[in-house]
């Protein structure tokens, strides 16, 4: 049996279906609400993972870190010769937009204790020192970021020696200074306690962290390598390899002077990631040989622990000569190419500009002269170049021309505009009128006069048609 649907009374077929449609319309605005509501619960989860998830490595990561350093290269002391973590969070903070600063130091301050209470430290000394390391990281982030921007590019040579100053002296003498405090009252008023801590901070953050910031850029900004590229990537790497291996093996002759010229060429080759490569490739071999008691290192009469901060010393000379090397070929290089787009820019306005364009020094004699000359004033651009402005004159403008060109280099103007017949007339013989706007040139530094520049245009039509009109006038 068939069932028809019957509307209610009083409501027609058109009102039932005019419903169906809003019920149609509210149940999509309904999705539509759901899905937003959705997105906004998944940002909000995103949100909180973040904010977990970067203390939580930033805690990990310096408890490790920290830990590795004091274990392995503290040697009969306290304090670690070589400290990674600072140097790597000052990094981090420097590139990355990581949410929630003050979360993430909390965190590493809270890791740096529970290593140095890993190593032996009471509470109070675990707290004190992992104090002095966060005054460090913070003073180095906050200086470079007020001094080189938030962004600091180890490739301009400006924000380079700015973060070599502020992260590599003024933190580490400031973090110093700090754990002094702890440190004296430990060892009572021995200095070598500070001077080591000092030391072993700097020379790590002039190493590890412009390293980290390099390649950091160069993984963001990554490019396919050109065929030279190439070739000198193999070249220095297996070159550069095989001889620092063989300075760092032997232990016979003091040969560290043969690994800067590596450096060297690394920076003038592949720049400031060729760089960052050699010096941590270096120390990566440096490092391993020095404590099989091989290498150059090992001439020098003392504990491991002492080689280890002098090897460092030289790495970060290194690094120190290297990087500055990278960052003026590199400053060089954009300089350059800076120039090549503004003389390109010129050269397309010049070659496309109506009218002609020229240059008088202070002698009024032609210095430049735009290839629209020879379509305005009938005659190459080399016809006027290094030539007097009164050469090139009509007799019948002689006058004129002179009496603007004083006028505007003794000081009486500084702008003009006047008209002028041309020197050369019409292929028929007729007159060739010339409208020109002169404006004084000015040194930028001195203030100065320096010349004259010249835009000249044809506007023989338009004194054809005044000349016409007045003869219109006088008959009428």
């Amino acid at each position: 049996m068939e069932i028809k649907r019957r509307n209610p009374p009083g409501r027609s077929v058109a009102s039932t279906g005019k419903l169906e449609k809003a019920g149609e319309t509210l149940m999509a605005s309904g999705a539509v609400i759901i899905d937003h509501a959705d997105t906004r619960g998944l940002d909000a989860r995103r949100s909180t993972a973040a904010r977990l998830g970067y203390p939580a490595a930033a805690f990990l990561a310096f408890a490790a870190l920290a830990y590795l350093s004091i274990d392995l290269t503290r040697g009969e002391g306290r304090i670690a010769v070589v400290w990674l973590p600072n140097a790597l969070a000052v990094a981090f903070l420097l590139r990355p937009t990581a949410p929630h600063e003050p979360a993430l130091f909390a965190a590493m301050f809270v890791g740096n204790v529970l290593a140095n209470t890993a190593v032996g430290d009471s509470l109070v000394t675990a707290a004190s020192l992992a104090l002095a390391n966060s005054a460090e990281i913070w003073l180095a982030v906050i200086l470079v970021r007020r001094w080189c921007g938030n962004r600091p590019d180890m490739s301009n040579t400006h924000d380079l020696a700015r973060f070599m100053i502020c992260a590599g002296l003024v933190a580490p003498i400031a973090s110093a200074a700090i754990a002094s405090l702890t440190l004296v009252g430990a060892a009572g008023l021995a200095i070598a306690p500070i001077l080591r801590w000092a030391m072993s901070d700097a020379l790590s953050m002039l190493i590890l962290a412009p390293s980290a910031l390099v390649l950091h850029d160069a993984i963001a900004n990554i490019r396919k390598p050109t065929p030279p590229e190439i070739s000198d990537w193999l070249l220095l790497t297996v070159g550069g390899t095989t001889l620092t291996f063989a300075v760092f093996y032997q232990t016979e002759f003091p040969l560290l002077f043969l690994i800067p010229p590596v450096v060297v060429a690394h920076a003038f080759r592949l720049g400031a990631l060729g760089t960052a490569f050699s010096v941590i490739k270096v120390a990566s071999i440096a490092l391993i040989l020095t404590q099989l008691g091989r290498g150059p290192i090992n001439l020098v009469p003392a504990s491991l622990d002492v080689q280890i901060l002098v090897l460092e010393g030289f790495l970060a000379s290194c690094m120190i000569v290297g990087l500055p090397v990278a960052a003026v070929l590199a400053t060089r290089d954009r300089i350059l190419g800076e120039l090549a787009a503004g003389k390109k820019q010129l050269a397309l306005l010049a070659d496309n500009i109506t009218d002609a364009i020229l240059r008088y020094d202070i002698d009024g004699r032609c210095t430049y002269a735009s290839p629209s000359v020879r379509n305005v004033l009938g005659l190459p651009p080399s016809r006027f170049l290094g030539r007097s402005s009164s050469e090139r004159v009509h007799p019948d403008a002689q006058a004129a021309v002179s009496d603007v060109e004083e006028a505007l280099l003794t000081g009486k103007k500084d702008k003009e505009r006047f008209t002028y017949r041309r020197y050369l007339d019409g292929a028929d013989g007729s007159p060739v009128f010339i409208e020109a706007d002169c404006a004084v040139a000015f040194n930028p530094e001195t203030g100065e006069r320096e010349g004259i520049i010249v835009s000249a245009r044809d506007v023989t039509n338009r004194i054809e048609l005044e000349r016409k009109l007045k003869r219109a006038t006088a008959h009428a």
